[in-house]
Formats: C-alpha cells, sequence, structure tokens
C-alpha cells in the first residue's frame, strides 16, 4: 500500500513538474514573440522617423528660398504677401482667377487708404484656399478674409475630389514632393541658406489688364428657389476655414465677383444659406450690376470670364466703402512711409496698364 501512496505521489509530482514546464515554456515562447513583435514594431519607427527626417532635410534643401518664380516658387503674385511687412495687410482676398481679377488692392488703397493683398490661384478650390489661409498666418493677422466663392463650385465630383484634396495637403506639408524637380536647377549654396523673401508684387496680387473683350451674350442670371448641392469634401474645408478664422479673431466673409460664364442664381442660393448658417456676410456682385454700373462691354478683359482693371476699379470701390464702414478699417494714407511705397506701386499699376493699352493698340493694327 505504501509502495502504491508513493507511486502516486511521484506521478503527480511528475505531472505538476511537466505542467510547470508546459507553462515556462509557454511564457518564455510569449515573452519571446513580444520581443519579435517588438523589434520589428522599433525598427519599423526606426525606419519611419529616419525616412521623415530625410524627407524634412531634402525637402528644405529644394524649396525656395525666396517667393520669386525665379528663385521656383509657382505663382509668385499670390505668394507676394510673403515680402510683405510683418502684420500689415488688414483684408486677405482668396480664391480663384475671378479673385486676382476683380478685387484691386492698389484702388482700393488710393480710394480708401486701407492696406489689402489678392492673392488668387488659377482654378483654386477650397483645400488651396485653406492652406493658403495657414500659409499667411506665418506672416500676417488680417482683420479680414474675404473668401471668392467661385472656387466653391469649381470642385470634381467623387473620387476625384477627395483624392486632390489629400494631395494639395500633402504638398503644403512636405515641400519634397511639390518642389521635388527643382533638383535640376537648385544651386548647392542655396539649399540651406535661411529663406529671405525679398520679391514685391506691386500690384499686390491683382491681374492688371486693360485689355477689352466684351461679352457679346444675353446676361441672364434668374431668380429660382432651388439651391445647388456642395461637395462634402469642400463643405469640410470651408468649415475648417470658418474655424481658422475664428481662432484668429478674424473677420470672415464672402464674396462673388461678377461672372458671366459659371455663376447661377442657384450657387448665390447655396451660398446665401452657408453665410446665413455660419453669421457671414455675403455680397454677390452678379445681383449689383446696376448699382455699380458694372459693363459687360467695358469690363471685361476675355468676354465676359474675367474683369480688366476697369470692372475692378468699381468692384472695388464699392466693396473698400463696405469694408470701412463695417469693419472700421484704418486709413494709413497720412503714414509717409508707408505712402511711399504705395505710391511707387501705383506708378508701376499705370505703366502696365498702359504697356497693355499698347498691346492691345498693336495687335489691332
Amino acid at each position: 500500500m505504501e509502495n502504491e501512496k508513493t507511486e502516486k505521489t511521484e506521478i503527480s509530482e511528475n505531472d505538476e513538474k511537466s505542467v510547470n514546464d508546459k507553462n515556462e515554456e509557454k511564457a518564455e515562447s510569449k515573452v519571446s514573440k513580444i520581443w519579435f513583435y517588438s523589434k520589428k514594431l522599433i525598427r519599423s519607427v526606426c525606419f519611419f522617423l529616419i525616412l521623415g527626417i530625410l524627407l524634412s532635410v531634402i525637402g528644405y534643401a529644394l524649396m525656395p528660398k525666396n517667393n520669386s518664380q525665379k528663385s521656383g516658387m509657382r505663382n509668385e503674385h499670390s505668394v507676394g504677401f510673403y515680402s510683405e511687412s510683418a502684420g500689415s495687410i488688414d483684408v486677405f482676398f482668396l480664391g480663384n482667377s475671378n479673385t486676382y481679377s476683380a478685387f484691386s488692392p492698389i484702388e482700393l488703397w488710393r480710394e480708401y487708404g486701407i492696406q489689402t493683398y489678392t492673392s488668387g490661384v488659377g482654378y483654386e478650390r477650397v483645400v488651396e484656399a485653406y492652406t493658403m489661409v495657414k500659409d499667411l498666418l506665418r506672416f500676417h493677422k488680417p482683420k479680414v478674409i474675404a473668401l471668392e466663392t467661385d472656387c466653391i463650385f469649381s470642385e470634381k465630383k467623387g473620387s476625384d475630389d477627395i483624392g486632390e484634396a489629400i494631395e494639395k495637403l500633402v504638398y503644403s506639408e512636405m515641400p519634397v514632393l511639390k518642389y521635388h524637380n527643382r533638383w535640376k536647377t537648385v544651386y548647392p549654396e542655396e539649399m540651406f541658406s535661411s529663406p529671405e523673401y525679398t520679391w514685391h508684387s506691386y500690384s499686390h496680387g491683382q491681374y492688371v489688364s486693360a485689355a477689352v473683350q466684351p461679352y457679346k451674350g444675353i446676361r441672364l442670371i434668374t431668380p429660382t428657389s432651388f439651391v445647388e448641392g456642395i461637395d462634402p469634401i469642400t463643405l469640410f474645408y470651408l468649415h475648417s476655414i470658418v474655424s481658422l478664422c475664428k481662432e484668429n479673431d478674424i473677420e470672415l466673409m464672402f464674396v462673388c465677383a461678377p461672372c458671366i460664364k459659371s455663376w447661377k442664381y442657384q450657387r448665390h442660393n447655396a451660398v446665401q444659406k452657408l453665410a446665413d448658417d455660419y453669421g457671414l456676410d455675403f455680397i454677390d456682385f452678379n445681383l449689383l450690376e446696376d448699382e455699380i454700373k458694372f459693363n459687360w462691354q467695358k469690363d471685361t478683359r476675355d468676354k465676359g470670364t474675367h474683369l480688366n482693371v476697369y470692372g475692378a476699379k468699381k468692384v472695388s470701390k464699392y466693396i473698400g466703402k463696405y469694408l470701412v464702414e463695417k469693419y472700421s478699417l484704418k486709413d494709413y494714407r497720412s503714414d509717409k512711409d508707408i505712402a511711399k511705397q504705395w505710391q511707387k506701386d501705383y506708378k508701376s499699376y499705370l505703366k502696365q496698364i498702359n504697356k497693355t493699352k499698347q498691346q492691345k493698340v498693336a495687335s489691332e493694327n
């Protein structure tokens, strides 16, 4: 009997030892797996960290160190505000090509003494307008930002819109992708030099042309209760612009320049609804043509698509009065130093107007 008990005890102890050994093996195996995956994670993190540092270094090396087209900067007039005195811009206009054709900082200065900048980019979309506002805030803090609303309806439908939105955001955060082709032209000595933005836009962003090509069709903007739909991606970035302005105590307003080709009353209704929802001002010059004495025979440079300097002067005079009265903007014409630069820019502005007039005469002959 005692032998049987001893044997059972030994078996029990062996079983317990076997179980313990298996548990230890499992524990060791678990630790080994954790260490294996931890090493993979650490390697991955290190890889992406090193990659990120390399991309940042290369991106900085390729990034233009001045804000001129010659230095590699795209759309130099749209980023001419880089070289303006920090905090000097009170009103910032942004949007697509309608913007840089319709709003004249020179005329706004001469009429009201307010300092403005027009930053328009051809075919600009709302996601680009958002990145432009972020860019502006690195240099200035305007009292008012006016978004030209034709860009709201230039978005493509479906996945293309999402893809392009992502692309624009990635480009804004990763200069190496935006300027990757500059490796062909960049000089070694400028790669790691400090940025020095010196290029000055005499027109403060406006496209200056005195060319006259009338619109000869019928002008129809028929009132309707229909509200045009707005792409969800566009709505998201519109909301982002609104939030960004609120965070920085900037008044945001919507404006729409006279636009014969793309603007419709249902689009006016859509923007008006947005403005009402956000509590923003909205000026639609397509409904004010009689009031500002706009003339489609004289005030457009390309048969109704964009305004010339004559149309821009009418639009600018109206909105300048509105801005001064609504937001109590300061008149800087009595400041000799500031006035000196604006007077110099005005002379360049007149010179460009005369140049485009001469080009028109030459083309007619």
